[in-house]
């Protein structure tokens, strides 16, 4: 009995949670300002657990990305697509997070080495000890693979769809590459492919010339190339690649 009254209760408050944002997407601005305020406990505890420590919310950088992400995560929620909201937010506060860490480390690979051994002398040795580096890449690349594999399953998507999708010849393989680049790259285009969860033909076909029956086909690795462009997951991209060419041949 107790255990049948703890599921009503939780499905009383995912349909309250899911009304509050049905009414924030309506448009009633100082409900989502509240909702926002209320749930600063659950962005904290998101942005800590992705970056490994307690974030500050003063003045921190991940803390700002996190509420970002939250906001956008209240306004992108499909509750058909989504059966928890805040696993859907948790979702998306971590890609920006690894979208930002991502963008740090280039930056950084830019830099000659000289300006780390002026800036910081002890560089070397207080950030890259060789096992607390690995074991970091470890988890970082663990999450990814989670990720990119959850975010997948949002489209209909699995590891082993991709392999099975994707293209045989190499100008089909450059040509759904260019196009989910494209995906990718403009923000309109990405913006209807993650809220309706298809590709935007109509607005795509305004861009670039491109057969529809191509597109269908080349659908699931279209949309895995612009996932794993624009969302972080630079880390695993070229594992994710081998992965599907070795499985590919190996079906051959």
């Amino acid at each position: 009995m107790l255990k049948i009254q703890f599921i009503k209760n939780r499905q009383q408050s995912r349909d309250s949670v899911n009304d509050i944002i049905r009414r924030i997407q309506s448009g009633d601005k100082l409900l989502k300002e509240k909702f926002i305020h209320d749930y600063r406990a659950f962005i904290i505890k998101s942005v800590s657990t992705t970056i490994g420590k307690f974030v500050e919310v003063e003045n921190s950088e991940e803390y700002s990305i996190g509420l970002s992400a939250f906001n956008e995560s209240i306004d992108c929620y499909n509750e058909n697509l989504n059966a928890n909201f805040f696993k859907f937010s948790d979702q998306v506060i971590r890609r920006k997070l690894y979208t930002f860490f991502n963008k740090q480390k280039k930056e950084l690979k830019t830099l000659p080495f000289s300006h780390l051994e002026d800036c910081v002398p002890s560089f070397e040795s207080k950030y890259l000890s060789i096992s607390q580096s690995s074991l970091l890449h470890q988890i970082e690349m663990k999450d990814q693979y989670e990720l990119f594999e959850s975010r997948l399953a949002e489209f209909g998507i699995s590891l082993e769809d991709l392999v099975e999708s994707r293209p045989k010849h190499r100008d089909s393989m450059h040509q759904a590459i260019r196009i989910g680049k494209l995906l990718a790259e403009d923000d309109l285009l990405y913006r209807l492919l993650v809220t309706k969860k298809v590709v935007p033909m109509s607005e795509l076909q305004k861009r670039i010339k491109v057969n529809h029956k191509a597109i269908e086909k080349n659908r699931k690795f279209i949309i895995s190339v612009c996932l794993i462009l624009n969302e972080g997951f630079d880390d695993i991209k070229e594992h994710i690649m081998e992965y599907v060419n070795m499985a590919a041949r190996s079906k051959a």
